[in-house]
């Protein structure tokens, strides 16, 4: 059996709280591996209502067994939200990832790397129902302590720079996105980011480029930038398809 690393890490953390004993629920974690990994198979295949259903049940043996305010818990409850909101479930979403916050703000701490994360994934449920001022909260917090965490050049303090520019953007405020949108532009264009962030990167740049008034607008280096970001979503394959389309639409009604 494959676990993920976050998997491997809802085991291996209890075993060390334990001063190395096995817990009590490790005779159970066939069938947790089981369930999670089916899930994630079933999600791959864009079987998403089967990944939900061995999702939850993996959720409900965690409860079980560790309780219902454990960290592992919290974990599957994140991904729990993820999947829903990849389902167009953003209400469902946004309730399992608040619980999944509020535990590891409890266990962790406010300021915690992981409670970044889930923060981040609560914002991408908000912006989903319109809740677009809520969402900001959550950007904005999450962007907060990833800067304080892990040091303004990282990558996943680019990410969270993107997400609140493009949602900025959505709020029509461009002159504010501009300087964020940039910020992440330049860390993703390095060689060490994945060709979808890259792409992700320069197309929320453009289309702030697009919207900023004068003089910040620049809509011949939008273009470029939209130009790059399909070329970027091009490499990255089918999973990338949508995105891709979305570049070129744009492309198509801005003149590119």
């Amino acid at each position: 059996l494959i676990m993920d690393a976050a998997l491997s890490w809802m085991y291996l953390e209890p075993i060390h709280q334990n001063n190395g004993a096995l817990p009590e629920f490790w005779e159970d974690r066939t069938g947790l591996i089981l369930a999670h990994n089916l899930s994630t198979v079933l999600s791959a295949q864009g079987k998403n209502a089967e990944a939900e259903t061995e999702l939850r049940a993996a959720l409900a043996l965690l409860e079980a067994t560790q309780g219902a305010e454990s960290l592992a818990v919290a974990a599957s409850r994140n991904n729990l939200g993820l999947l829903l909101n990849d389902q167009g479930k953003h209400v469902e979403a946004e309730t399992e990832i608040r619980a999944a916050v509020a535990i590891k703000q409890a266990l962790l701490g406010p300021d915690h790397s992981s409670v970044a994360t889930s923060r981040n994934n609560l914002g991408n449920a908000l912006l989903h129902q319109g809740k677009l001022d809520e969402a900001e909260v959550e950007y904005r917090a999450s962007l907060e302590i990833k800067k304080a965490g892990l040091g303004e050049q990282h990558a996943l303090v680019a990410t969270s720079r993107r997400n609140l520019a493009a949602l900025l953007l959505d709020l029509d405020r461009p002159a504010e996105a501009l300087p964020l949108a940039e910020l992440a532009w330049a860390r993703n264009r390095q060689g060490d980011v994945p060709i979808e962030r890259r792409g992700s990167a320069a197309f929320v740049l453009a289309r702030v480029l697009w919207n900023v008034d004068v003089p910040n607008r620049d809509r011949e280096r939008a273009r470029q930038l939209a130009a790059e970001a399909l070329e970027s979503f091009a490499q990255a394959g089918d999973a990338e398809a949508n995105s891709a389309a979305e570049v070129r639409q744009w492309l198509a009604d801005h003149g590119g």
